[in-house]
C-alpha cells in the first residue's frame, strides 16, 4: 500500500511540474520572440519613439561637456547621457555625503562599454573614426530616447550577451529602431 501511495504522489508531482513548465513557457513566449537573434543580424527586435535631442544638445556649452575622441557633438551627447541617467542622493538625512544613483544601469553601463570598445577598435585601426562616430551616435540616440520607455525586454537582451561589447554594439545598432 505504501508503494502505491508513494507512486501516486510522485506521479502527481511530476504532472504538476510539467504543467507549471508549460504555463511558464506560454507566459513568456513574447520574450522568446523579441529577444532571440536569428541568422539575420540586421533584424529589428525593439522599436521606440524617437525624440529630437538637438534642442538639449545645443543648450550644452562645449566647456561644460568637455572633449571626446570622436568630436564635440558626441561629447555633448555623452554629457547629456550622464546628466539624465545619474543623480545624487543623500546617504542619510542631514549628512553632506551623497551617493550616485543610476537610472537603468544596464543600459547606461552598456553604452560606456561600447564607447570603450569603439575607442579600442579605433586605436587598433580596425575601424575609421567616421564609422566609430556613426555607431556611437546611434547608441547614444537609442540610450537618450529609451530612458522614459518600458525597456524591460531590451535590458534582458542586454544581459543575455554577458557584457560582450561587440554584441552590445550589435544590439543597439541593429536590433533597436527609433521611429519618428
Amino acid at each position: 500500500m505504501k508503494k502505491i501511495i508513494s507512486f501516486f504522489l510522485i506521479f502527481c508531482s511530476v504532472m504538476y511540474s510539467a504543467k507549471a513548465q508549460n504555463e511558464f513557457i506560454a507566459d513568456n513566449s513574447d520574450l522568446h520572440e523579441s529577444t532571440t537573434v536569428g541568422s539575420n543580424s540586421n533584424q529589428v527586435y525593439f522599436r521606440f519613439i524617437s525624440m529630437d535631442q538637438s534642442n538639449y544638445i545645443n543648450q550644452i556649452e562645449a566647456s561644460e561637456a568637455g572633449s571626446h575622441f570622436l568630436g564635440e557633438t558626441l561629447a555633448k551627447k555623452q554629457y547629456l547621457l550622464k546628466k539624465r541617467y545619474t543623480y545624487k542622493e543623500s546617504i542619510a538625512p542631514g549628512s553632506s555625503a551623497t551617493k550616485l544613483i543610476y537610472r537603468k544601469p544596464d543600459i547606461y553601463f552598456s553604452v560606456r562599454k561600447i564607447e570603450k570598445y569603439l575607442k579600442t577598435e579605433l586605436n587598433k585601426e580596425k575601424i575609421t573614426s567616421e564609422v566609430a562616430a556613426q555607431k556611437l551616435n546611434k547608441v547614444l540616440d537609442v540610450a537618450l530616447n529609451v530612458l522614459e520607455e518600458d525597456t524591460e525586454k531590451l535590458e534582458r537582451r542586454i544581459l543575455s550577451v554577458n557584457g560582450n561589447p561587440s554584441d552590445l554594439l550589435k544590439i543597439f545598432v541593429y536590433e533597436v529602431e527609433l521611429q519618428n
